[in-house]
């Protein structure tokens, strides 16, 4: 593990509330497929309160980075925030050219958003994996992917297609909880280092 700068330590704590942000997000996909019932509720409330579990975790974490002392901007910082930044505008303008056209009742299919956000989402988590060098972001964009082409593929042919969007938002939601919750450990074990 990397030693980590305060630059890079408070960056990655906001990338955890941005992840506990998008946990919910991707929670209230779910009904999306599956409907409104009891274990899709009940689904729900578990990642709420998972983000929940990240949020506090960032908090305690960035009152500590607070106290750091600053170090300078190094190069690699700067190359790292512009391919950072870049991937995410990517990332933002796909899956709004994309929510426009398949929203777009002209253009599109509505039931076709949420598994080609999820494959724009794992596609962005592999450059991020390469960039950060984790193993974890570039798995988990793979199975991100493999389930949102799964089930477009069942969209195409009209096969359980409510069943597949509601697996499609299950599994993205569980994966970006994941990515939260190891980023967390990470930041919590660099913290501890320090």
């Amino acid at each position: 593990m990397m030693e980590l700068s305060k630059r890079a330590l408070t960056g990655s704590v906001g990338s955890i509330f941005m992840l506990a942000f998008f946990t919910i997000v991707w929670a209230f996909f779910i009904p999306w497929g599956l409907g409104w019932n009891p274990i899709t509720i009940s689904i729900i409330m578990v990642f709420i309160l998972f983000a929940g579990w990240l949020y506090i975790g960032a908090i305690k974490a960035i009152r500590i980075v607070g106290k750091m002392t600053d170090a300078p901007v190094t190069e690699m910082d700067k190359r790292i925030g512009k391919r950072f930044g870049l991937m995410f505008g990517i990332e933002f303008a796909l899956m709004m050219v994309s929510g426009m056209l398949l929203g777009s009742s002209a253009l599109g299919n509505p039931n076709y958003i949420t598994p080609v956000f999820a494959f724009i989402v794992g596609a962005h988590c592999i450059p991020l994996g390469v960039l950060f060098h984790t193993r974890i972001h570039i798995i988990l964009g793979i199975i991100i992917m493999a389930v949102a082409i799964i089930t477009i593929i069942f969209l195409m042919y009209g096969q359980e297609m409510n069943n597949a969007i509601g697996v499609c938002a299950v599994v993205t939601t569980l994966c970006v909880a994941i990515m939260g919750e190891y980023l967390l450990l990470f930041v919590n074990a660099s913290l501890k280092r320090i």
